[in-house]
């Protein structure tokens, strides 16, 4: 069984997947990484206001009502949840690890800022070939 990152019942994405992406402290970030996200107003002055807690995920599945995942079939995409379309690359963000995947527990919740992990039986999860 795999450990994922969640949001509410949606599937984010297996974590530890490497990100091809720093944390402002120049770390490598991972799928499942628990990160502050910054957003900047004027580059002189730097970090300016600190946007909340959250967590480096992906779209590596697709969630069912039915409590099923598809894994999809292109590679995923990585995001920091809250700001998919900006991207790792965007000068008005930054991100800062607070705690590495590694690091988080089956069954840790975060429901204030809307992720949590847990591991998911595999019968679970479908290949995109066997999608409806």
């Amino acid at each position: 069984m795999v450990l994922r990152i969640f949001s509410g019942n949606c599937c984010e994405g297996d974590i530890g997947l490497t990100v091809d992406a720093k944390d402002v402290q120049g770390k490598d970030l991972h799928t499942g990484d628990i990160v502050l996200l910054y957003h900047v107003f004027d580059e002189e002055a730097g970090p300016i206001e600190c946007y909340g807690l959250t967590a480096i995920v992906s779209d590596q599945y697709t969630s069912f009502s039915d409590g099923t995942y598809r894994r999809n079939p292109e590679p995923p995409e990585f995001y920091c949840m809250g700001i998919k379309t900006c991207g790792f690359d965007d000068p008005a963000w930054r991100i800062q690890i607070v705690k590495k995947f590694n690091d988080v527990i089956d069954g840790e919740n975060w429901p204030r800022y809307g992720f949590s992990y847990k591991t998911v039986d595999e019968s679970l999860v479908r290949d995109a070939e066997d999608a409806a």
